[in-house]
């Protein structure tokens, strides 16, 4: 086994180095959600459609919604909130907004 010596007088970088698991683990959600948000399955997702913002459900049920011939639907965009993104960053950061705080 290795071992690693880690040496500062500086309170700082040790905080980090004593956290860094919760970095990571900050990290590594803030990715997941990346990857939720690129694969359309985040739930705080809003679509712009007709002038109307809708929920997923809204999205289907509505029959005003313009479809191909296949029932696609169509000229549709993927809105994210402003407040549902900040309130998912807080929720993100918050193991970590001490270390944050104090560099």
């Amino acid at each position: 086994m290795d071992k690693y010596v880690f040496e500062t007088d500086d309170n700082k970088e040790m905080n980090i180095v004593t956290n860094r698991y919760k970095l990571i683990m900050t990290l590594n959600e803030l990715s997941n959600w990346r990857r939720e948000l690129y694969k359309g399955y985040d739930n705080k997702i809003k679509y712009f459609c007709n002038g109307k913002l809708y929920n997923e459900m809204e999205l289907y049920e509505d029959e005003s919604v313009p479809r191909d011939e296949h029932g696609l639907i169509t000229d549709c965009h993927d809105i994210y909130m402003v407040d549902d993104i900040i309130d998912k960053i807080d929720d993100i950061l918050y193991d970590v907004r001490d270390i944050l705080d104090n560099y």
